[in-house]
């Protein structure tokens, strides 16, 4: 059974270094570390692409979706200043076709501002534009992609609509073709919610133990969420949690390994259930599940 597990979702149930991880990988790390100041020359709407074209003081051209400006604003109403995180809803209130009503270049180039059809305005620093560009064709690394497709459902809000896999904590535990059904519909469908999970800290700690091994994290194995002051997390403020990726990488991991889920108690208020499970090396990433 737990070789069929391997197989299947492509978990690694031991630690594994990865060899010759080549300097492009970390391209993206470096670009946003990187001290050469650019300034921007001229912006121009691309209304059919749904793009704005960002031309630099040294006449390189870089495209940003609409969707993904309006998604990254950096406002207070939509970015937490103290946890660094995005607060904005972007399933609630985020249209895919949102196009600006209007866009300029304002400080000699450090900055454009963008204003949205409901008059809200974001503003983007030459600096965070330039080191979050996309990636061009010319700048395309011949690696290979680790996201791995293979038995992968995809779908829409309609089709998971009242369709979403759940399984039993305790037969999770308990059970190893259990276990294989859970894994599998987290790699098939992306979301399995796991119900009659015991009311106490230490669940999900034996859950992740029960797949693999635990990584310890920076708020240790595991953390009790609650409000408080000056949050450097989102998930300890009063404020609606939002679509989220845990603990994203701006580099390689050296171990194969499986991240906590989220959480939230009931007691806290109106959470999407968005799942951040990583393995790395195999799935780097899962299509985004929609609110339910």
């Amino acid at each position: 059974m737990l070789s069929q597990l391997k197989h299947v979702c492509k978990f690694r149930f031991v630690s594994q270094r990865l060899p010759n991880i080549s300097s492009k990988l970390f391209n993206y790390a470096a670009t946003a570390q990187s001290t050469n100041k650019q300034s921007v020359k001229s912006i121009q709407k691309a209304d059919i692409s749904r793009m704005l074209h960002v031309t630099w003081n040294n006449d390189t051209i870089n495209r940003y979706p609409f969707v993904y400006l309006r998604d990254n604003c950096q406002c207070s109403e939509c970015f937490h200043e103290s946890s660094l995180q995005r607060s904005f809803d972007t399933v609630g209130h985020l249209k895919i076709d949102i196009q600006p009503e209007r866009v300029d270049v304002l400080q000699n180039g450090e900055e454009i501002s963008v204003t949205w059809p409901d008059k809200h305005v974001s503003a983007f620093n030459s600096e965070w534009l330039h080191s979050r560009r996309l990636t061009e064709e010319q700048d395309i690394s011949k690696g290979t992609s680790t996201l791995n497709k293979e038995g992968v459902i995809f779908w829409n809000a309609e089709q998971l609509q009242g369709k979403i896999p759940r399984h039993d904590f305790h037969e999770i535990m308990e059970d190893d073709f259990k276990l294989y059904e859970w894994l599998y519909s987290l790699h098939s469908v992306g979301i399995a919610l796991v119900t009659d999970t015991p009311l106490q800290t230490g669940e999900g700690y034996k859950l992740c133990e029960r797949v693999g091994y635990a990584k310890t994290i920076h708020y240790g194995h595991h953390v009790d969420i609650h409000g408080k002051f000056d949050a450097n997390n989102l998930g300890f403020t009063s404020g609606v949690l939002t679509i989220a990726c845990r603990f994203s990488l701006l580099r390689l991991c050296t171990r194969d390994y499986t991240s906590s889920l989220y959480r939230a108690s009931v007691h806290r208020g109106r959470c999407q259930p968005v799942f951040g499970w990583i393995s790395r090396g195999a799935t780097a990433e899962r299509k985004r599940p929609r609110k339910i």
